[in-house]
């Protein structure tokens, strides 16, 4: 998908961040909503989520703090996360992600960034152990730009196996009981949760409906 919408999306710090980033393309990628934004161009994001695929280099937020200063408030260090927060007060993290990507990663002048479609089955994949509204948000505007619920869910069990499960992802997909902080600064057109939950509603309707169908 092209082009990116990274002048749209990012803040003046935030632009600052990613071009610093560059350095940093050998430890891993970009991905959530952040590199979704990119791509969709429809919320702002303000953290970067960088995926790496070994463990979290001891020195790496010696070598953090080289790029971005000494005065780097580290919230989390350890062989799986490092998250820290810049002078500038912009979130960083580097997670351990072992699960490979299927589709082409996407180069950019800085760090690059995951495809929008293996987000989409990052975030399916995700929403069952950490619901967060932005996620179901993230998931409603990659199924109007086109990918269907369907494909999303064939990615996720391509990608993660048997520690997808269709059916925990289809009932957490609906359930908007437990969800807090709404807030969202939309880039384009606005949606309430009211509209996107029955959307959800439907869209696992019709999955279902389809399911029942091919057997």
């Amino acid at each position: 998908m092209s082009p990116l919408y990274i002048d749209s999306v990012l803040t003046p710090a935030q632009k600052v961040v990613f071009r610093k980033l560059t350095v940093l393309n050998y430890v891993g990628t970009l991905a959530g909503g952040t590199a979704l934004a990119f791509q969709l161009k429809h919320r702002k994001s303000f953290d970067f989520d960088i995926f790496t695929s070994k463990n979290i280099p001891p020195d790496l937020a010696w070598e953090n703090k080289k790029i971005f200063g000494k005065k780097i408030r580290v919230i989390k260090e350890s062989e799986n996360e490092l998250t820290f927060v810049t002078p500038k007060k912009v979130k960083i993290t580097f997670f351990y992600y072992p699960f490979k990507p299927l589709y082409k990663i996407i180069r950019t002048d800085s760090i690059f960034v995951f495809d929008w479609k293996d987000i989409a089955a990052d975030k399916a994949y995700t929403l069952g152990r950490r619901p967060i509204y932005r996620d179901y948000l993230d998931i409603f505007f990659i199924i109007r730009k086109g990918h269907k619920l369907e494909n999303i869910i064939l990615d996720a069990k391509k990608k993660f196996g048997g520690l997808f499960s269709t059916k925990l992802f289809l009932g957490q997909l609906t359930y908007f009981k437990d969800l807090q902080d709404f807030k969202i600064e939309f880039l384009g057109e606005s949606f309430q949760p009211e509209e996107i939950k029955s959307f959800f509603e439907k869209a696992a309707k019709q999955y279902t409906k389809n399911i029942f169908k091919k057997k």
